[in-house]
């Protein structure tokens, strides 16, 4: 079952329809398209639309006939991601940035595994183990330069480094200040004879 399959059924119980739906949110109808061919939308676009029909985002993200989650992570091949890893008990994320989704989830993994994370990330897992969480790609294909901004732009978006609503235990430091941003290597410095 697809994200638009569930959205669909759950609209029908609200009767009201997708198109009603991206309409009053003031969203593209070509999302409707996009996820009529098996895509899904990112987490904030779920929540949005989970607000907006009164229901639990795991309603919309969670096939009835399966139980699984219907956003697909893993098929993806794009570079520079930031991810969000969601409690399905209690909501809150983590949110992270990553060169390559598979690896990092298998990192997080193993390290919550073997205890070695610390704080609320960690004894949540102890509590409710790899199931009780999903994963989320907020944004893939993002520029090198862009990607740690990105970040802490949905790190903040969530309040993720609150501890009644994320993980994270603080926002990473961007980079800026500088405008004058050049690429290549910087010319040599003249020594003085």
């Amino acid at each position: 079952m697809t994200f638009y399959d569930t959205l669909k059924k759950v609209c029908r119980e609200k009767r009201t329809s997708p198109c009603a739906v991206v309409s009053e949110l003031g969203m593209s109808k070509s999302n409707i398209t996009k996820w009529k061919q098996g895509r899904s939308p990112r987490l904030d676009v779920v929540v949005k639309i989970a607000e907006h029909l009164d229901v639990n985002v795991e309603r919309l993200t969670t096939s009835q006939e399966s139980g699984r989650n219907t956003t697909e992570v893993f098929r993806t091949n794009a570079s520079n991601i930031v991810y969000a890893i969601r409690c399905l008990h209690n909501g809150k994320v983590y949110i992270g940035r990553t060169q390559d989704i598979k690896k990092r989830m298998n990192c997080h993994l193993n390290e919550l595994k073997a205890g070695k994370k610390d704080g609320n990330f960690q004894a949540d897992f102890n509590r409710y183990g790899a199931d009780g969480f999903e994963v989320y790609i907020l944004e893939s294909g993002i520029s090198t330069c862009d990607v740690s901004g990105r970040e802490t732009h949905w790190i903040r978006e969530y309040d993720a480094t609150n501890p009644r609503c994320g993980y994270n235990k603080f926002v990473k430091k961007e980079v800026s200040g500088f405008e004058n941003v050049k690429y290549g290597p910087p010319p040599k410095a003249e020594v003085s004879q």
